[in-house]
């Protein structure tokens, strides 16, 4: 049963380069979300000049945001473990 998975990962090698393409994406895209988000020390809004309390998005944007941190941490956990079993396959390990 193994060597049959094992086979349609290897079949499926050239996946890699459209999850890698989107895990990169997904990276970026992360690490601007949680930049944006007001910390402790007011976030990166602060930094372009807004107020405490005004935001871009409204006054729920920072359960707006909590919600797409968490969508793009699994995207980036799933492709990273996506990629990483097609590199496993394609090694032939």
């Amino acid at each position: 049963m193994l060597a049959s998975h094992l086979a349609l990962l290897m079949a499926l090698e050239w996946l890699k380069t459209p999850v890698l393409i989107l895990f990169f994406i997904a990276s970026v895209l992360l690490v601007f979300i949680v930049l944006i988000q007001r910390g402790k020390g007011g976030g990166l809004t602060g930094a372009f000049g807004m107020g405490g309390d005004s935001t871009v998005l409204g006054t729920r944007a920072g359960t707006f945001l909590g919600k797409i941190t968490a969508v793009l941490a699994a995207v980036f956990l799933v492709l990273a473990l996506v990629y990483v079993m097609l590199d496993f396959a394609s090694r032939g390990n």
